[in-house]
């Protein structure tokens, strides 16, 4: 789909930026407004977001219940279905990893071993759920 040129330069970012870290879900192309139009449709149609208002409280709940207390976990945040859990190096003092400890990309290789997918951000030290 794209040139071995493009890839090339997509493979040795992966490392650094997460695998082919090429773009964002905004970028503007009229395939991706396309499928977006799309999931906008059936978003409504099946009532999604008063979906994710009723039970995203219940979500973060067990997050916070299970994980809250690590002493990596910084801050669980979100709204309705949409949230994420930050990775502190200390978290009394709220000092951050050093980017190069990629303390996030750890905790997603670990999920992926326990059959989980999830996607650590490729600025900020948190994963979204």
């Amino acid at each position: 789909m794209i040139s071995e040129r493009i890839f090339e330069v997509l493979e040795k970012a992966s490392p650094e930026r997460g695998p082919v870290m090429q773009g964002f879900t905004y970028s503007g192309h009229p395939v991706g407004g396309a499928v977006g139009l799309t999931d906008l449709d059936i978003m409504e149609r099946e009532g999604m977001v008063e979906n994710g208002a009723r039970i995203g409280s219940h979500l973060k709940r067990r997050l916070e219940e299970r994980i809250g207390d690590h002493p990596f976990v910084g801050e669980i945040r979100g709204v309705g279905m949409l949230n994420a859990v930050e990775f502190l190096a200390d978290k009394a003092s709220r000092r951050p990893f050093r980017p190069e400890q990629g303390a996030h990309r750890l905790v997603v290789a670990e999920a992926a071993e326990a059959g989980v997918m999830v996607r650590a951000l490729p600025f900020i030290e948190a994963i979204p759920f």
